[in-house]
């Protein structure tokens, strides 16, 4: 549910270019670093984003992401000024739930969405 990241935090990982292999292993980190966050009572959801689309596009512009053969991560938390966090290293396509979970306890530098 997009409306989702009006409310509260969002981790978006983007994956468009990724072969299906790799998308399923996002899908499944995604899903467990979900768990791993709600077991902690973090108030975050995550989503991952396999095909470009309206919404994705916005947010890649809103972030300044263009669009890469790299999986990207960004935490949305629009509740808080409009701010996003990415991270400053590139993700391989070995991407954990750890990875996911990691970058929700330590997002880096506050940014504002353009």
């Amino acid at each position: 549910d997009p409306l989702a990241m009006n409310e509260e935090k969002c981790i978006l990982i983007f994956c468009e270019l990724s072969d299906d292999m790799v998308q399923e292993c996002v899908k499944d980190a995604c899903a467990v670093a979900a768990k791993e966050l709600q077991l902690k009572n973090a108030k975050v959801k995550i989503f991952w984003i396999c095909e470009p689309n309206l919404v994705s596009d916005c947010i890649r512009q809103s972030t300044c992401l263009s669009l890469k053969d790299d999986i990207q991560m960004v935490l949305l938390d629009i509740p808080d000024d409009s701010s996003y966090y990415a991270p400053s290293h590139s993700i391989n396509e070995d991407l954990l739930a750890k990875d996911i979970v990691q970058f929700y306890n330590s997002p880096g530098i506050k940014k504002r969405l353009a």
